[in-house]
């Protein structure tokens, strides 16, 4: 689903400066609305990052309202939408040709059966198709590609959601607090020499919008985008 729209039309509704100058790279700089959010587990294909960021959003203002936690909705949109702006320039498609011996063992398996693909057919679409043939299952959608990692700006992941956010807008400490932890025992800066030295907890009961967008963002990629998987 194409989330460009929405994305755009909450935008319109933040207040914070800055906000023309972050709508414009996103538009015109960046791959935010075309990049997947990962290369093979949730929304791993093109607009996938929208898509995830949209959900998360979403997920956000219905527990801000749930528990009555009180956050504008400028926060809560700047924190949903663009707590993975580090996935900018992150990912490269790739689409390499199949090899002979694929070819050979999908004929194989087809008994010589003529099949059409929307596009190309590249290793890994064939792969999938291998798998189908031999092991059943859902028969696989077609894809122009692979993706793989290739992180042009590598300086983390939250804390460089924040970096490159605050070269357009200003953000606030406790927003900044939960783009940097969203991530909570899955990032690597986290250190579980409990109850001392763990960043993560500290953030925790500074702010709970930490708690919310960490929470969001698991409910999103685990049980909402699982059928992406």
């Amino acid at each position: 689903m194409n989330r460009r729209e929405d994305i755009l039309s909450a935008l319109q509704v933040i207040d914070r400066e800055g906000i023309e100058k972050l709508t414009d790279y996103l538009c015109n700089v960046s791959d935010f609305f075309t990049a997947p959010s990962s290369t093979q587990f949730h929304c791993a294909y093109e607009g996938g990052l929208a898509e995830h960021s949209w959900n998360v959003f979403d997920l956000l203002v219905k527990k801000n309202e749930q528990y009555e936690t009180m956050y504008e909705y400028s926060s809560l949109a700047i924190c949903g939408l663009f707590h993975d702006l580090c996935k900018t320039f992150m990912y490269d498609l790739v689409a390499e040709e199949p090899t002979d011996a694929q070819m050979k063992y999908l004929a194989a398996l087809t008994k010589g059966k003529k099949f059409t693909a929307p596009g190309p057919l590249h290793k890994d679409y064939v792969g999938k198709l291998i798998n189908y043939y031999k092991n059943g299952g859902e028969e696989p959608e077609y894809t122009k590609g692979s993706y793989k990692v290739n992180d042009q700006f590598p300086m983390g992941h939250g804390e460089k959601s924040v970096i490159l956010l605050q070269q357009f807008i200003k953000l606030e400490d406790f927003e900044m607090l939960a783009i940097r932890w969203h991530m909570s025992s899955f990032d690597a800066g986290i250190h579980f020499n409990y109850p001392s030295g763990y960043p993560f907890r500290a953030a925790v009961e500074k702010s709970p919008l930490v708690t919310l967008l960490a929470t969001a963002d698991m409910e999103a990629s685990n049980i909402l985008e699982a059928k992406h998987v």
